[in-house]
């Protein structure tokens, strides 16, 4: 018994001395990659000053780039094709194949000028008699339901002079789609223009527009002839609006609308 405690004695040293070995073998290893790495980051943190301290740097748009390499063409398009049948109370049915054409683009130069279009070929066949209007298979205007362009003064000044600041200064002008108040107070497209100023926290916003003169536009008042296929009306808004340290908003917002529709009548009523 003496002879085996002994023996697992100088096995349990050696096993000992063994991890001790080991341990210390390891340790100029860890020192040279601490090593290493402390000198990458000191070459990165080197790298990032020299970055904050010409701030110009990583906003202004590289001169020595081709037109190609700093504006952006995004361009695409899409198709859907719509199958309708409808049998109403009186066993009545209704039939309507409407395929449809969505062809876009989409520049942007130099970060400030925004182009931007958007084309649809929407066409519709019903059965015969089934159409809602009477007026059997054609094709839906307009062919062309978007089309703007947009300036942004403070990506121009960012782009060119490599500055930033809490104020701007742009507008869209053209047909595009237009909410205000939430969407509450109009949400309708327009052949408008929008202008924004923003000074520090106070933002504020201005509206002039009419609605197009096509199919795309149905106005609310039904009792109208023409209520679904000509509407003239006229907007003018303003909207102001301050946004607190704590990223709350108060605006004050007015909209003042104009019935340029001529007196052609009123739809007869049912029955």
């Amino acid at each position: 018994m003496t002879r085996l405690l002994s023996a697992l004695s100088g096995n349990r040293i050696a096993i000992v001395c063994l991890v001790l070995f080991g341990q210390a073998a390891m340790v100029p290893g860890v020192w040279a990659q601490t090593g290493q790495e402390q000198r990458v980051e000191r070459r990165v943190e080197r790298a990032v000053q020299e970055t904050q301290a010409d701030q110009s740097y990583r906003i202004r748009i590289d001169p020595s780039l081709s037109f190609s390499e700093r504006n952006y063409l995004d361009v695409g398009g899409s198709f859907t094709f719509t199958a309708l049948h409808l049998v109403d109370a009186n066993d009545e049915n209704r039939r309507l194949l409407q395929p449809e054409l969505t062809v876009y683009g989409r520049a942007v130069l130099d970060r400030a000028h925004t182009f931007f279009f958007r084309s649809r070929f929407r066409y519709r066949e019903f059965s015969d008699g089934d159409s809602f209007d009477g007026n059997g298979d054609s094709w839906e205007e307009p062919y062309i339901d978007r089309f703007w362009y947009e300036f942004d003064l403070g990506r121009a000044v960012q782009a060119y002079e490599g500055q930033a600041s809490e104020n701007n200064f742009n507008f869209r002008i053209g047909r595009q789609f237009v909410e205000w108040g939430q969407g509450l107070v109009l949400s309708e497209q327009l052949h408008a223009v929008v202008a924004e100023a923003k000074f520090g926290k106070v933002k504020i916003t201005g509206l002039a527009g009419v609605t197009p003169t096509d199919e795309s536009i149905t106005d609310f008042d039904a009792s109208r002839i023409g209520f679904d296929t000509n509407t003239e009306r006229a907007f003018l808004g303003g909207e102001i609006r301050y946004t607190t340290v704590d990223s709350h908003e108060f605006y004050f917002s007015y909209v003042r609308m104009a019935d340029w529709n001529s007196d052609g009548g009123t739809v007869a009523p049912l029955g």
